[in-house]
């Protein structure tokens, strides 16, 4: 398979998943070189052909990062958190106190069919003939 993306992002991603008080580790599984500055960082490494105990299975490798590698990983990343939701949140409570439009139908909701009118067939003088046989 193809990775997901480069190392530093990658930890960028998951880098609040791994949690200081259950001391989690990421496994990284990789084929390429990776930077200096990262591998100063690791825990360990590991050839998948050693973990197999079988060589020629792979020419991967398995690196392992502790949580605090993570987060100084992700922090050098460059990558930037993305903002969501409202800024503020008292404007967000007036909108809903002052919408009381309990007339207004949901967009998208479902009506009931008007058959008042009939139906627009593009002609005006169709007639539906039934076959007898």
């Amino acid at each position: 398979g193809r990775s997901v993306a480069a190392l530093p992002k990658f930890c960028f991603w998951i880098s609040d998943l791994l949690k200081p008080e259950n001391k989690g580790q990421l496994l990284y599984i990789i084929g390429g070189p990776i930077d200096d500055n990262v591998e100063s960082k690791l825990t360990s490494e590991s050839l998948i052909d050693d973990l197999l105990e079988y060589q020629g299975a792979s020419d991967k490798r398995v690196l392992v990062f502790g949580q605090k590698a993570v987060s100084s990983i992700a922090a050098e990343s460059g990558e930037i958190k993305q903002k969501r939701g409202s800024r503020n949140k008292s404007n967000r409570n007036k909108k809903r106190q002052g919408n009381n439009n309990s007339n207004k139908k949901a967009k998208g909701s479902w009506a009931k069919k008007d058959n008042s009118t009939p139906k627009q067939r593009g002609y005006d003088d169709f007639k539906r003939f039934e076959v007898n046989s």
